[in-house]
Order: C-alpha cells, then sequence, then structure tokens
C-alpha cells in the first residue's frame, strides 16, 4: 500500500489496465482449481494458485511477469514520487538510498577522480 502499487497498475504510462481482464480471469481460474475464488482462499491455497500461474509450462506466464513486475517499480523505483526520496518512497527506505535530491548533495561531483590505483590492464581495482 505505502509504495501505491494499485496507483501505478492505473496508471496509463504502464498500461496494465490493458492485461489486467485476462490476469484476472487466468488468477480466478487457478484459485478455483485450489478451491474457491482467489480472495476466499487461505494464505497456502492462494500461494499454490500463484505459483501455477508463474510456473513455466503457462503459456501466459508474460501477463503474470508483468503483474509482478508492476509492484516491484512501486517499491524499488518509487515510480509514483515524481522526487523519490527516504522520506516518501518506501523501497529507498528499506534500501537505504536517499533516493533525488532536488539541490543536489552537498560535497558530491563528478569532478573528483573517483581513484587514483589502477591495475596492471588499467581497470580500476
Amino acid at each position: 500500500m505505502e509504495a501505491d502499487a494499485l496507483r501505478l497498475y492505473h496508471d496509463p504510462l504502464i498500461g496494465f489496465d490493458a492485461l489486467a481482464p485476462p490476469f484476472l480471469t487466468d488468477l480466478n481460474g487457478r484459485a478455483l482449481q485450489q478451491g474457491g475464488p482467489f480472495l476466499t482462499l487461505s494464505y497456502d491455497k492462494r500461494v499454490a494458485a500463484v505459483l501455477s500461474g508463474l510456473s513455466f509450462d503457462n503459456p501466459s506466464r508474460p501477463v503474470w511477469e508483468a503483474a509482478a513486475a508492476v509492484p516491484f517499480a512501486a517499491f524499488c523505483a518509487a515510480a509514483e514520487h515524481p522526487i523519490g526520496t527516504s522520506q516518501n518512497a518506501s523501497g529507498y527506505r528499506v534500501m537505504g538510498y536517499p533516493g533525488a535530491a532536488p539541490n543536489g548533495y552537498r560535497g558530491a561531483s563528478y569532478r573528483r577522480k573517483l581513484s587514483t590505483e589502477r591495475t596492471l590492464r588499467g581497470s580500476l581495482p
């Protein structure tokens, strides 16, 4: 919830709304094989339904991968935040990444040499 994954699913730039009907149909079909509608299943049966959807022998696996990519982007990339920082993006906070700095980071410069050491082939250690 904190990463705004549901909001990102409906973002027109993501385009998942076009994939939602076939994904939900497949998800609920797999859930019915486990004993009922997805939201009524126990945790273990929901896991079994999702694992069967992500199985390599599932021809609709790319739709499942797209469905999994959206919350991943919401969490790891702060996709719904124009200026993601550790204060407004849960993924950045968990990873310890400070995020964007609209005014830059004091003391950081691309003009500094990163290392003065060289290896025999000229690459940095």
